[in-house]
């Protein structure tokens, strides 16, 4: 006597799968951001104010004295650009993007610094190129 169960071998077969795509998909969703708390930083006034944007770039270098909103940047600038600021919210991306092209094109002196400290091998400047590239 043979008894068919096609469609218990196929729900069997689909399950792994489907537990996968819900361990990836609980993973991603659970996946934390970073504080929202900076997000109303203005970073126009900031780019146009050579005091300001000395202030926050002696900051992240570790020149000079930090405002809150800056030493909190400098203490995740290393994470978030390991992973293409994935915990970044919007706002923060479009913040990272213009102000990190503003610094490449106006003040590439300061780029190289910031290439110094945090990318002296250089393992991110391909995929943060892309990530400053990237619509917010």
């Amino acid at each position: 006597m043979h008894i068919h169960c096609s469609g218990m071998q196929s729900t069997m077969m689909v399950l792994p799968a489907l537990v996968v795509v819900l361990l990836t998909l609980g993973s991603t969703m659970s996946l934390e951001t970073y504080s929202n708390k900076y997000d109303n930083v203005n970073v126009d006034v900031i780019l146009n104010s050579d005091r300001l944007l000395n202030q926050y770039i002696a900051c992240v270098l570790y020149n000079g004295p930090c405002s809150p909103d800056g030493r909190y940047f400098r203490t995740i600038l290393p994470d978030a650009l390991a992973t293409n600021c994935a915990k970044c919210t919007d706002k923060m991306k479009s913040n990272v993007r213009k102000m990190s092209n503003h610094i490449m094109k106006r003040r590439p002196e300061d780029w190289a610094k910031f290439v110094q400290k945090y990318d002296i091998d250089g393992k991110y400047r391909e995929s943060f190129a892309r990530f400053l590239n990237e619509q917010s």
